[in-house]
């Protein structure tokens, strides 16, 4: 289409004189009087011709532009003259992300379970390039029974006050979408109170899940995260059990973090005690 404007623009250009050439709006002629003879009536004739001619050049006009019309839309630009360069839009691209995934990344937190055998935890971590460092824990998948994802990210990226832009953000990036969600209540955890809300994940199905997000360690930790599965699983003193169990490990090297986390364990809350019954229940 910038190929058609460019040379409209050109016929626009080569026409125009012909209409500046048009002679103005020809003037009534004074009233003649009722005893004029005829051989002194005005001759209207040179009017008619003159119309005729504006008639014939409109026309004129108008086969030019069409013509230039389909030549610019049935023609190859690159075989136009230079004088048609069109310019070309770039493409929109988003901005690179702000972090670098961490490659092989160290087990810097774990949860203690004796209790239980779980099934292998995954870890991503990512690496922001203003600083600090996003843990993600991963037991079992979405379609699975039970499926517990935790991040403790200890950057200083702003997080949205919106708890579901928090969500949709945090669940796009694990290849899940959002599909509903409920009113955000409390959860009482050795962190302090976290934020909860149910909601619906889905990726090729739907599933059930209690997402949750807060701050930890005055502000230095943030917590975000879902846990989701079967009824029986998707439970608050599920959820709360495995966070009371969220643990540094030896591999982590900031002093200012590992003492506090081991410090948090003397305010576990009592969810445990009726939450691992019904993992052991199943084994």
């Amino acid at each position: 289409m910038g190929i058609v404007f460019h040379l409209s623009q050109k016929a626009l250009a080569l026409i125009m004189p012909l209409f500046q050439q048009l002679p103005s709006e020809p003037q009534s002629p004074p009233a003649v009087a009722a005893a004029e003879s005829p051989a002194t009536a005005p001759n209207t004739g040179r009017k008619r011709r003159g119309h005729g001619r504006w008639l014939l050049r409109a026309l004129c006009a108008g086969f030019v532009v069409s013509g230039i019309s389909w030549y610019a839309l049935h023609t190859d630009p690159d075989m136009l003259p230079d004088e048609f360069d069109v310019e070309t839009t770039a493409a929109l691209t988003a901005p690179p992300p702000a972090w670098d995934p961490v490659a092989n990344p160290a087990v810097l937190f774990a949860f203690d379970m004796p209790e239980l055998d779980l099934p292998s935890m995954t870890v991503e971590a990512r690496s922001y390039h203003g600083g600090g460092r996003a843990d993600a824990l991963s037991i079992g998948t979405i379609n699975d029974p039970f499926y517990l994802r935790v991040v403790i990210d200890r950057s200083q990226q702003p997080r949205s006050t919106s708890f579901y832009v928090d969500l949709a953000r945090n669940a796009a990036q694990a290849g899940l979408a959002v599909k509903r969600s409920a009113q955000a209540d409390e959860l009482s955890t050795k962190f302090g109170i976290l934020e909860m809300m149910p909601a619906t994940l889905a990726r090729a199905t739907e599933n059930q899940c209690l997402a949750f997000r807060g701050k930890a360690l005055d502000g230095s930790v943030n917590l975000q995260g879902w846990l989701c599965g079967d009824d029986m699983f998707v439970a608050d003193d599920m959820l709360a059990c495995f966070l009371d169990r969220l643990t540094a490990t030896p591999a982590l090297r900031e002093r200012q973090i590992e003492p506090s986390f081991r410090a948090l364990d003397k305010n576990r809350t009592a969810a445990c005690a009726s939450a691992l019954p019904r993992i052991t229940a199943q084994n």
